[in-house]
């Protein structure tokens, strides 16, 4: 038995099937924009920083080497970023240089060292 469809049912099942594939498809484009990598001179943009700086204490913030390179992923540099900040009262202010750090491990603000190239 073969059945032929009318262009506009074929038009309804694809609109259906779409309609149906929304929240997977935002849940997906969700995650991938939460975990996406940055690499220092984007994660200096997102933090605020200069690239010298990460640099400087990039062993303080969670990376990976990739080919001698750091890269940041979003979601653990979001963690790191809420886990120095201060509350104080009704306010929240954020230090993220000296939270919950000894004194050798410390993140570098003043001087900076020469990068290698």
């Amino acid at each position: 038995m073969k059945t032929e469809l009318e262009p506009q049912d074929i038009e309804a099942i694809a609109q259906r099937v779409a309609e149906k594939l929304k929240p997977v498809i935002a849940v997906n484009d969700a995650n991938n924009y939460h975990d996406r990598m940055f690499d220092v001179k984007r994660l200096a943009e997102y933090i605020g920083m200069s690239p010298q700086w990460i640099y400087n204490n990039k062993y303080k913030l969670p990376h990976v080497n990739i080919n001698s390179k750091p890269l940041f992923r979003k979601s653990e540099i979001d963690r790191w970023l809420e886990s120095c900040r201060v509350h104080t009262g009704n306010r929240t202010i954020e230090l993220p240089v000296l939270k919950g750090m000894n004194h050798e491990n410390k993140i570098q603000t003043k001087g900076f060292n020469h990068q290698k190239r």
